[in-house]
């Protein structure tokens, strides 16, 4: 018997099961623009950065192919420092998720963004998709910024934020998705979330792990706000136009109390 079919309760919720899992299936088949578009991004920063670096003279040219980016070029290209976010360089919230520090950090975080932002573009849309990436990474920054880290760059606080709320979504359709689709969003997701955040503090002298919780929780909360295109059939459209807009709100003013603070 097919795993889609054990426990099936009512002709009701037999019938949204398989409207959902059709959805979900005709729809991860689509390209995924968006994505292909911000590993692009993460791609031409790196190059850029690695560029500098031995335009400078900081690296050889095997040195920026292979290894880490010094301080002076992340800070050049838009990593989130404490000083300058301080000193009202507010941008750096955002151009940070799109640096890498090294070409591993770039090879790990492209590959997870691949797949991550595959199933958000199936599930949300890609302007959606956008935003929850924009928001998470903000949210990260500001958390760790908060948190008096140094200096940091990279699409970790995104992806978890896509993490979260893939996992939000999952909780929040959980009677209108068949048993494969509640599996693959619920406990297929949740021991990924819970194995990262314990290697970031066993690591904590090499990542970022205050930028990961504030993508995570940031990501949580708009997925459970955020309409979709599997359980709601885009239906959830104005939720979602409101539930942005409270977001922004929300996050805006959390960053700028967050931020003042030890000015």
């Amino acid at each position: 018997m097919d795993a889609r079919d054990w426990n099936a309760p009512d002709g009701a919720a037999r019938t949204a099961w398989a409207n959902a899992a059709r959805r979900f299936e005709y729809r991860l088949d689509a390209w995924p623009a968006l994505t292909l578009l911000l590993v692009f991004s993460f791609v031409a920063m790196h190059v850029a950065s690695g560029i500098a670096d031995v335009q400078s003279g900081r690296a050889s040219v095997l040195g920026a192919a292979f290894f880490v980016r010094s301080d002076p070029a992340l800070r050049a290209f838009g990593a989130r420092d404490l000083l300058s976010v301080r000193h009202d360089e507010w941008w750096r919230l955002v151009t940070y998720g799109f640096l890498h520090g090294g070409t591993l950090h770039l090879a790990l975080n492209g590959t997870a963004m691949l797949g991550l932002g595959r199933l958000c573009e199936t599930v949300f849309g890609r302007v959606r998709t956008l935003w929850l990436f924009l928001v998470t990474v903000i949210a990260g920054g500001v958390l760790s910024q908060v948190g008096g880290i140094r200096l940091s760059e990279g699409a970790s606080g995104g992806l978890f934020g896509m993490l979260g709320a893939l996992a939000a979504f999952g909780w929040r359709g959980r009677r209108r998705l068949d048993p494969v689709l509640r599996r693959d969003f619920g406990p297929g997701l949740w021991p990924w979330i819970g194995v990262n955040l314990v290697l970031g503090f066993f690591f904590s002298a090499y990542v970022d792990n205050l930028c990961h919780i504030g993508g995570l929780v940031s990501g949580i909360l708009v997925g459970l706000m955020l309409g979709n295109r599997i359980t709601d059939n885009d239906q959830g459209s104005r939720v979602a136009t409101w539930a942005m807009g409270l977001g922004s709100v929300a996050i805006l003013v959390y960053g700028f109390g967050g931020l003042t603070v030890g000015r």
